[in-house]
C-alpha cells in the first residue's frame, strides 16, 4: 500500500508541476519587445485564445494608436471584394471599440473598399478578436477589414499601399486568420510546412492560390505580407503553433491549425 500511495503521491505533484508550466508559458506577463512589432497574425477561435490574448498584451506595451484588423468574409458576402466596418464597434458583453472613421471614410471614397456593416454581425474573425481589443487596447482605434477568396493581386496592391501612409510607428497591422483546415494531422501538419515557406518568400501569387486546406484567408495575408516588405519589417517570429489535434487528442480529420507570428 505504501508503494502505491507513494507512487500516486509522485505521479499528483508531476501532474500539478506539469499544469503549473502549462499555465506559465500561455498566459505569462510580455515584456516590451526590443524591436518594435509592426504586425502579426492572431487566430479567431476561442479554443486558443490564449494567443490572441498573449499578443495583445506584448502590443499594449508599444501603446499603439491604431490597428489594422484583416480577417476573411468567411460567407462571401455582400458585393465588395474589401469591406470596411463603419462606426464604434459594440463587443458581445463590453463596451465599444472606437474606429478611425476618418480613414475608414478615406477608403471608400478612394474606392479601396466598400461599407456593409451587416455582413460583420456574423464575421467570427473579427468578433471573436473585439472582446480583446476592449480589454487589452482599450484606447487604441481599429479600422477591420474583411476580404472575399477573389480578391486579384492589383486590388490588394493598391490597398497596401494607402494604408502604408498610416503605417508608422502609432499604427500596427494584425491578420485574423486560421491555417489549415479539415485535414488529418499528419496531413495539417505537412500543409502548414508549406504555407509558411510561401510566407516567408513573399509568394504572393502562390499564396492567392491557397484554398482552405492552407489557410482561410490567402487575401489578408498577402495583404500584410505587402505591408511587412513595404516598411522593411520582414522579419517573421512563430509565437505559437498548434493543431486542433493536440486539443481534442485525435489525429483524425477535420483538424484546424492556428498560429500566432509577429513581424518586426
Amino acid at each position: 500500500m505504501r508503494k502505491i500511495f507513494w507512487a500516486f503521491l509522485i505521479f499528483m505533484v508531476l501532474l500539478v508541476a506539469s499544469f503549473l508550466i502549462l499555465f506559465k508559458l500561455k498566459f505569462r506577463e510580455p515584456v516590451l519587445s526590443e524591436k518594435p512589432i509592426f504586425g502579426g497574425i492572431i487566430p479567431h477561435d476561442s479554443s486558443v485564445e490564449y494567443m490572441n490574448i498573449e499578443l495583445l498584451k506584448k502590443l499594449a506595451l508599444q501603446k499603439p494608436k491604431l490597428v489594422f484588423l484583416f480577417g476573411p468574409n468567411h460567407f462571401e458576402k455582400g458585393n465588395n471584394k474589401i469591406t470596411v466596418f463603419e462606426g464604434d464597434w459594440q463587443t458581445s458583453i463590453y463596451g465599444k471599440v472606437k474606429t478611425d472613421k476618418d480613414f475608414v471614410d478615406s477608403l471608400v471614397e478612394k474606392g479601396l473598399a466598400g461599407v456593409n456593416n451587416d455582413i460583420f454581425s456574423n464575421e467570427h474573425s473579427i468578433g471573436n478578436n473585439m472582446d480583446y481589443f476592449y480589454l487589452y487596447l482599450p484606447e487604441t482605434k481599429v479600422v477591420p477589414i474583411i476580404f472575399k477568396k477573389n480578391c486579384s493581386l492589383g486590388e490588394l496592391r493598391a490597398l497596401s499601399e494607402y494604408i502604408a501612409t498610416k503605417t508608422n510607428k502609432d499604427a500596427i497591422v494584425l491578420t485574423s486568420v486560421d491555417f489549415s483546415h479539415y485535414l488529418s494531422y499528419p496531413e495539417a501538419k505537412e500543409m502548414d510546412e508549406i504555407t509558411i515557406a510561401e510566407m516567408k518568400k513573399f509568394n504572393y501569387d502562390g499564396i492567392l492560390g491557397f484554398d482552405s486546406k492552407n489557410l482561410d484567408s490567402p487575401a489578408s495575408i498577402v495583404t500584410l505580407l505587402m505591408l511587412a516588405q513595404k516598411e522593411s519589417r520582414t522579419n517573421m517570429e512563430i509565437l505559437h503553433y498548434i493543431n486542433s489535434a493536440q486539443l481534442k487528442r485525435s489525429e483524425a480529420a477535420p483538424t484546424t491549425s492556428y498560429f500566432s507570428i509577429i513581424f518586426y
